[in-house]
């Protein structure tokens, strides 16, 4: 199912002329195990920002089921600060979101990379970082099992996931059209 989802990927990526990078385990895997490592559970790729955002428009004329683009806008629930394609066929619960109403089939993460002036990254990375933790708490607030304290919990319900997901953003792309030269490529938009 994994491969598929890479294949099914891939294929959507050459019609539009997209590129995209295996990225952390997965191309561990590809290099150390040819294939997968033995434990991982998941495909991982990251695209430039700029491929990153014209998947997303062409993606949702191009999968039809059992595949779904997850994004905070096509799944309830749903506020990681990058997007996934699942197959909706299959189940890979995680503990931690058991109870969350959105679509949890085997999945490929998708990463954007975005330019980042080299002097502002560190800084921008821990707000980031903190944006995306609060997200992934705001999902966690249905599991039982997870104990959140009670203040927590309330500055957790006030806030917004969507307005903190495109604050990730904002802050990801800050320095989308910085001139070459001058740019490093980061990835920030995780949990």
């Amino acid at each position: 199912i994994e491969l598929d989802l890479l294949r099914e990927f891939d294929r959507v990526c050459k019609k539009y002329n997209l590129k995209y990078y295996m990225w952390f385990g997965s191309l561990i895997g590809a290099i150390r195990h040819h294939g997968f490592i033995p434990w991982d559970d998941d495909l991982d790729v990251a695209m430039l920002r700029e491929d990153y955002e014209r998947f997303m428009e062409v993606a949702k004329d191009e999968f039809k089921a059992p595949y779904f683009l997850q994004t905070p806008y096509t799944d309830e629930g749903y506020y990681y600060s990058y997007i996934k394609l699942r197959n909706s066929n299959s189940t890979a619960l995680s503990k931690a979101f058991q109870y969350q109403p959105f679509n949890q089939g085997l999945f490929l993460d998708i990463f954007p990379l975005d330019y980042t002036d080299e002097a502002e990254m560190e800084e921008r990375y821990t707000k980031v970082k903190e944006l995306a933790t609060q997200n992934t708490q705001y999902m966690k607030l249905s599991n039982p099992d997870i104990m959140i304290k009670n203040e927590e919990k309330e500055r957790l319900l006030k806030s917004d996931p969507i307005a903190v997901y495109e604050m990730i953003q904002k802050l990801a792309m800050n320095h989308f059209n910085v001139p070459k030269p001058y740019r490093a490529l980061a990835v920030w938009t995780m949990s």
